[in-house]
């Protein structure tokens, strides 16, 4: 049974810098999707992909996992959030931010193929 849970304005980012500890390592979760992405985009090189939301760095990991070679950039409102992707992303090409998915600091003309 979920609960529903005021997620508007600050609501978002208090939640889940209070319940980062809930989130754990699944990749098993992903690993459909992740796959059915490589499949979609395997033509594409110098892929650029962006996670918003990135929680934990687990689906990227994901990706990762299933063989997919990528620029990735994660996003993710929780200071605490973006602190665990960093952690259990270290040792991959992905480059982490603290930011609100209305405002990410990047310049315009960037481009992502997913």
């Amino acid at each position: 049974m979920f609960q529903a849970i005021n997620m508007s304005g600050s609501g978002v980012k208090s939640f889940f810098e209070t319940h980062a500890h809930d989130y754990i390592m699944r990749p098993s979760f992903y690993s459909t999707i992740a796959n059915k992405i490589k499949l979609e985009v395997s033509y594409l090189s110098d892929l650029k992909l962006l996670d918003v939301g990135c929680g934990d760095g687990t689906f990227i990991k994901s990706l990762i996992n299933a063989g997919m070679r990528a620029e990735f950039l994660a996003t993710d409102i929780s200071f605490t959030m973006s602190n665990m992707a960093r952690i259990n992303l270290r040792l991959n090409r992905t480059e982490i931010l603290v930011a609100d998915a209305f405002n990410i600091p990047i310049n315009a003309g960037k481009r992502f193929d997913v």
